[in-house]
């Protein structure tokens, strides 16, 4: 038995020695990876979402819609609550303006990520911020209203889309006071 067993360690080790191992001048095929679902990018990326979150909060109406295509899709928390068109966005906003006096915007966070792939949401970048107004009205009253912005980036550099969340349990638990 031990001679058996010496015979099959003697013909596994001359075996692997003697398997064939590519030249060094010769190029060997690595399988190809699969592309992760989505990647954070850069930083710097963000700096078209964050710019247009800070020039609305000064007023920047033209500012705030500078980021956006002409037929941007321009989501609200409220289903069926959208607008189309950046020309759309800024009448909008620049109505609600006449009523407000000032917005502070207050701990802006932002992440931008490349969406590869995906059954649910366009596939490119996106970019993410999570930030609150703290909003001042003409009449004299007050909100606080935490906000999650998307906006996802085209080509040319600019929101096709842009989509905001509010959370808004604090604004209606200050209501029923």
């Amino acid at each position: 038995m031990k001679k058996i067993a010496c015979q099959l360690m003697i013909a596994i080790f001359i075996i692997s020695c003697n398997s064939a191992t590519p030249a060094k001048d010769e190029k060997t095929e690595t399988p190809a990876q699969s592309p992760a679902y989505a990647s954070v990018l850069d930083s710097s990326r963000a700096k078209i979402l964050e710019t247009a979150i800070i020039d609305f909060a000064k007023g920047d109406v033209n500012g705030f819609t500078s980021m956006m295509t002409d037929n941007v899709v321009f989501y609200y928390p409220a289903p069926g609550d959208s607008l189309v068109g950046s020309s759309a966005v800024n009448t909008y906003y620049t109505g609600r303006w006449k009523l407000i006096d000032s917005i502070k915007l207050i701990k802006p966070t932002y992440l931008p990520v490349q969406v590869n792939i995906s059954t649910s949401v366009m596939q490119g970048e996106w970019l993410m911020a999570w930030f609150a107004y703290q909003i001042h009205y003409k009449s004299g009253n007050a909100i606080f209203l935490p906000i999650h912005a998307v906006a996802h980036i085209n080509s040319t550099g600019k929101a096709d889309v842009f989509a905001m969340y509010y959370d808004m349990q604090k604004p209606v638990m200050a209501q029923r006071k």
